[in-house]
This record gives C-alpha cells, sequence and structure tokens, in this order.
C-alpha cells in the first residue's frame, strides 16, 4: 500500500507499525452511523490492526447495539459522568499503548484530554478544540460533512480515500420482510411520509425546550401543503412523549407510532417511506442509511453535522420556516429531491 507518510508520522513511526488504533467518538444514534465509514476504512486498509471504540453508557443503548454488530471492533463501555467508572476506562485504555487514538468528537476540552490521558503514540484531533495543542495531527472543522470530516483523519495520514469508503454501510441486514411494519402499511395508502419532531414541549413562553425542534405550527403547514399536494398517509415516530402536539392539532390524519417501533423496525419503516421529514438527529442519520428523500428542518447543529448527498435536503429554520409555508415552496423541495409523490 503506498502511503505519502507526514511528518508527524517520520517523527513519531512508520505508518504500518501502527497495530492499535482507538476511536473517540459520541455514542447516540447518530453519531455511531455517521462515524461507520471512519471505522470501515480503518479495518479495510489497517487489515492486521486491532481497533477499539468507546461508548458513553449516559446515551441509549442503540448506539452500542449498531456497534456490537461491526465485526472485530472492540468495544470498552464507560461512565462519563461517574468519576470511578471514567478513571478505571483511561487506566485500562492507557494499559493498552494505542499507536493511534482518533478523537473524531469536535470541539470539546475534555475529549481532548481524555485522549491525552489514554496517551497514545499518535494522538489526532480537530484544529478547533481548545485542546489542540494536546494533539499530535490536527484537521481544521470544515464545512463537510461529519463523515467527510471525519475521514479527512485518514488522509492526512497518507491514505487514498476512494469514493466507496465515504457511503455508510449498516453493519446489519435490514429486515424488509418485517411483519409488524407490513401490517401498519397495508392498512394505509401510498405515498408514506414519516415525521420526526423531537421534542415537542414547550416552556412556559411557548418556545420549544428542545433547541433542535420547530414549532410546531411549521409542521401542520408542511404537512398541510404536502398533503395539498398529493393525498398521503402521514406516521410520526419516536421516542418521546405519545401526547403529541402536531397528532393534536393536525387537520390532516397523521398516524401516531412513537414508542411503537424499537431501533430495527424503525429502519425497516424509514426504508419504506416515500419521504422523511425531520428535525436533526439520530432518525436523519437512519433515514440517510438506507437512501430515503428527506428534508431536515435544522434549527440547531454543530456545523458540517449533517449528511450530504442527492436524497437529503437540509433547510436552515433558524430565522424562519418561510421554505415551507407555501405550496409552492415546498414544490420547490420536493422537485430539489427528485420525489414524486405519485
Amino acid at each position: 500500500m503506498k502511503m505519502n507518510n507526514g511528518s508527524i508520522l517520520k517523527r513519531k513511526m512508520n505508518i504500518d507499525e501502527i497495530k492499535r488504533i482507538l476511536v473517540f467518538h459520541g455514542s447516540g444514534i447518530g453519531d455511531v452511523i455517521a462515524t461507520l465509514p471512519l471505522i470501515s476504512a480503518i479495518k479495510r486498509y489497517f487489515v492486521n490492526s486491532e481497533i477499539y471504540s468507546v461508548n458513553d453508557l449516559i446515551y441509549a443503548d442503540i448506539g452500542y447495539k449498531i456497534l456490537e454488530h461491526v465485526k472485530g471492533l472492540k468495544i470498552v463501555r464507560y461512565n462519563s459522568k461517574e468519576f470511578l467508572s471514567l478513571t478505571k476506562t483511561i487506566l485500562y485504555l492507557r494499559k493498552l499503548k494505542f499507536d493511534l487514538i482518533i478523537d473524531a468528537y469536535p470541539g470539546t476540552k475534555k475529549t481532548a484530554l481524555f485522549c491525552y490521558l489514554v496517551g497514545g503514540k499518535i494522538r489526532a484531533g480537530f484544529s478547533d478544540n481548545p485542546y489542540h495543542f494536546l494533539y499530535d495531527l490536527k484537521i481544521p472543522y470544515e464545512d463537510k460533512s461529519k463523515v467527510e470530516l471525519e475521514l479527512e483523519f485518514l488522509k492526512k495520514l497518507g491514505l487514498n480515500i476512494k469514493k466507496q469508503d465515504y457511503e455508510i454501510k449498516l453493519p446489519f441486514s435490514v429486515n424488509e420482510k418485517s411483519s409488524k411494519v407490513q401490517n401498519i402499511l397495508k392498512k394505509y395508502r401510498p405515498p408514506y411520509i414519516c415525521i420526526y419532531a423531537g421534542n415537542e414541549d414547550l416552556d412556559k413562553n411557548g418556545l420549544a425546550l428542545d433547541r433542535r425542534a420547530i414549532q410546531t405550527n411549521a409542521w401542520l403547514n408542511l404537512i398541510n401543503n404536502i398533503d395539498q399536494i398529493k393525498k398521503s398517509s402521514f406516521f410520526l415516530i419516536g421516542q418521546d412523549k405519545p401526547d403529541s402536539l402536531i397528532i393534536k392539532n393536525s387537520e390532516v390524519k397523521v398516524t401516531n407510532l412513537v414508542n411503537k417501533l424499537d431501533f430495527y423496525e424503525t429502519i425497516t419503516f424509514l426504508k419504506k417511506m416515500d419521504l422523511f421529514l425531520t428535525i436533526n438527529g439520530g432518525p436523519m442519520w437512519m433515514s440517510f442509511s438506507v437512501k430515503t428523500p428527506t428534508i431536515v428542518l435544522n434549527k440547531w447543529s454543530l456545523k458540517g453535522w449533517q449528511p450530504k448527498g442527492e436524497k437529503i435536503l437540509v433547510i436552515d429554520c433558524n430565522e424562519n420556516t418561510n421554505k415551507v409555508e407555501s405550496i409552492d415552496n415546498v414544490k420547490i423541495l420536493l422537485n430539489k429531491l427528485k420525489v414524486r409523490l405519485n
């Protein structure tokens, strides 16, 4: 394998000597799915290396369950909010004497410090981290997708990253014949449109408590506009409270599936959809991974967090939701995604 070793590698070690690698990344559903290309590429290019991943117990088990399907990946679990758990994990990882540690978690001091304390011959991270001086190898946190950003680490090491390395491939088969999903859908007519609105709870001023959430009226307008373009079957998913404001206030029927599908059923359900409407979050990455046309109403996220591709359209809703307020605007969005609601 031909590689262009950087000065850091020449000074520290030869790239062929990298035999034990630790990838530090977020533990939520979206974090894990977005990091799968990086892990897959490491497995592909460092065939004889041991690869470790850390998983934070403060998140739901779903991210961990996804990682469990990755063959050959060694997963270390810890609780970042418990000092004893954190200390034991750092000491355990330190004994493993990693050749390469990649901190794929952007902009947080604690992850840079974690990686520094674990040790490692080469530590890689983003240059915008306040503790970037703890890294040997740094890449700028540019306006790219999370997948692109993370693979920049391997490019910096001199690897020739190919187009297929950027593809998200789930490490398990999607059960398209799920009887539960089939039984739900056979009661409705296509086109099928799914919605994930996140936590819709409001504060005393009537504003969403979840900083990613979009006001209910914007969702109602979007649903109504799409239904006027083409009569559709709408479904609401999620793991939040089932007493949804969208369900209560929508003039168009929206079937409530909140808390009724597990992770694997949700993946299957999303793959069956003609269109997915969502806020920034794990379900966005789930939909992207099964190539379902997706419109993201984005109110808050890290720069570069969202996926990029022909099947996804991210709408900036920080200032307003004008792009979903009229039928004409919604038609423009659907045309950009090449979605035909027939």
